[in-house]
């Protein structure tokens, strides 16, 4: 039995991209997740310890009703990981959760928070300075 998953549009997509930059990978799969009746759970605390030990990318989990882990992966593509998973016969626990880590996601926020709050600090200082040359004219 094949399921039919819903993806968002490119428009979506480009939209999630702008709006959320180097975080919009994790974004764009939660918004997939989220139209496919999936939801994140907080078994991310859990997966970091195997995050640490992947080489890869991505480690990906499936959870069932009851919250129980059934399935522990990695990829390079968690989408391509979710559509083998959907369509793979051997799976007959309803999925209930897929939860998706990013490796490096925290570093990449913290670099993305202090390149915002540089940002912020030069619109003030140029602020600043267009006041004080207002002023002296």
């Amino acid at each position: 039995m094949k399921l039919k998953i819903l993806i968002p549009s490119p428009s979506e997509y480009f939209k999630t991209k702008e709006e959320h930059g180097e975080n919009h990978i994790r974004v764009n799969n939660e918004n997939i997740a989220r139209m496919n009746g999936l939801h994140l759970s907080d078994t991310y605390r859990r997966l970091s310890l195997i995050q640490k030990a992947v080489g890869h990318y991505y480690v990906v989990a499936v959870l069932d009703e009851r919250g129980q882990c059934f399935r522990v992966g990695h990829t390079e593509s968690p989408f391509d990981y979710w559509t083998n998973l959907l369509s793979n016969d051997t799976v007959t626990q309803p999925i209930a959760d897929v939860v998706v880590l990013e490796r490096g996601l925290e570093r990449k926020a913290a670099h993305r928070r202090r390149r915002e709050l540089d940002g912020e600090k030069l619109q003030v200082t140029r602020r600043l300075r267009i006041a004080r040359l207002l002023a002296y004219e």
